[in-house]
């Protein structure tokens, strides 16, 4: 499956995995990560399931990664009191806006697992916006059905 991925990867700038939960689109992405990095490509990875140093606030996260982060964060609606509040005081929306964030500003591929799961519709249309609008380069896990049917899509089946 992974070479599947790698292919559609290589051909194309946006590319989303999809399949139910449980499926291995969260594993098959760790995987292209082992890939990306033996490549020597950069990537800016986002998972819901990730832990992050959740003490410290966005700006100073953001500041690891590239102003474009920042800029991306602020045009998503992120406010500066919400700059300065540490990850684990954001509600699970705002934290998924910064995290996401800072995989968009990685100058790299962008790999996102799940971005759209707490997301209220306006954010989801301001991703799928730059996702489509973008340059940059998209592997996406969703799990959303129809939301991002114009890209290609490998799907993964449940597993027995």
């Amino acid at each position: 499956m992974l070479e599947k991925l790698i292919q559609l990867h290589q051909a194309n700038r946006v590319v989303q995995l999809s399949g139910p939960n449980g499926s291995g689109k969260s594993t098959l992405l760790e995987q292209f990560h082992i890939w990306l990095f033996g490549q020597g490509e950069k990537f800016g990875p986002y998972s819901q399931h990730e832990a992050v140093a959740e003490n410290y606030s966005s700006r100073q996260l953001m500041a690891l990664v590239s102003s474009d982060a920042l800029s991306f964060a602020i045009g998503w609606g992120i406010t500066a009191s919400q700059l300065d509040t540490p990850l684990t005081q954001l509600s699970s929306g705002e934290r998924t806006k910064v995290l996401v964030s800072m995989a968009i500003g990685s100058g790299g591929v962008v790999v996102l697992d799940e971005p759209f799961s707490h997301l209220d519709q306006q954010s989801r249309n301001h991703l799928r916006k730059h996702i489509e609008n973008s340059p940059q380069r998209f592997v996406i896990a969703n799990h959303e059905p129809g939301y991002l049917d114009d890209f290609p899509t490998l799907i993964l089946a449940a597993r027995s």
